[in-house]
């Protein structure tokens, strides 16, 4: 009876500690900014490495506009990531890619072909892993192609559309001509709108939303996994 009355005690202050620790967790969940990305060993080793490194790139100031996309460049079935980093302030956009190769690893960076409201395109031929883009201003219009070769980041000119002219005059800039064929047929008006690259915030939502993971702050995480076990062995053991 003694031993049984000692157990129902102990289950009443660990159902009464539960209950403090969640309280005080949600007091902090508000104000506790740092958080903890939980990853999932059942998906593959690029994804978490993905998304841990996206989490850190999501601290910079707002007067960044970030965003990121998934896109396989060199054929070895891991997609590359490709970060977009644009300052508001003074119009400024740069592009960073990443692989994975058992960790983060570092392409190769550039200005971002693309003008400022402009995405990429992909083709939907094999032998043309890479993206298109396109840049406009002052009338001429630029188009691109940016890929990987020998593990390294390549943007090459392909032509352009000069329409500062009485008449709008194309002009080939590469030797490529079936590069600037898939070019042109991709920006072809009106018909490009299913080969746009897929761009993502890179906030907590954005990668809940490609990784399909979840955030908890750290204290929450924290105060759940120590202090009722602390207070069962003080007050039952």
């Amino acid at each position: 009876m003694i031993k049984t009355k000692h157990h129902s005690v102990c289950i009443l202050l660990f159902t009464l500690v539960l209950l403090l620790s969640v309280t005080a967790c949600n007091n902090r969940f508000e104000t506790q900014s740092e958080t903890i990305l939980i990853t999932d060993e059942t998906k593959d080793a690029w994804q978490n490495a993905y998304a841990l490194f996206l989490k850190d790139w999501s601290a910079l100031p707002d007067e960044y506009v970030l965003v990121f996309s998934l896109r396989d460049l060199d054929q070895d079935s891991i997609p590359e990531l490709l970060i977009r980093q644009g300052n508001e302030k003074d119009q400024t956009r740069r592009l960073f890619v990443y692989s994975y190769d058992d960790g983060v690893c570092k392409i190769g960076e550039c200005d971002d072909p693309n003008s400022f409201a402009g995405t990429f395109l992909f083709s939907d031929h094999l032998e043309y892993p890479g993206l298109f883009s396109c840049k406009w201003g002052g009338g001429i219009e630029r188009y691109g192609y940016l890929s990987i070769k020998d593990n390294q980041l390549v943007y090459e000119d392909l032509w352009l559309m000069d329409r500062t002219l009485d008449t709008p005059e194309q002009k080939d800039i590469s030797n490529n001509k079936e590069l600037i064929n898939e070019s042109i047929n991709l920006f072809e008006p009106n018909e490009y709108d299913a080969n746009i690259l897929e761009e993502y915030p890179i906030s907590m939502d954005g990668i809940k939303q490609v990784f399909e993971y979840r955030f908890v702050p750290k204290f929450f995480r924290g105060c759940l996994s120590t202090a009722p076990f602390f207070f069962i062995r003080l007050f039952c053991v």
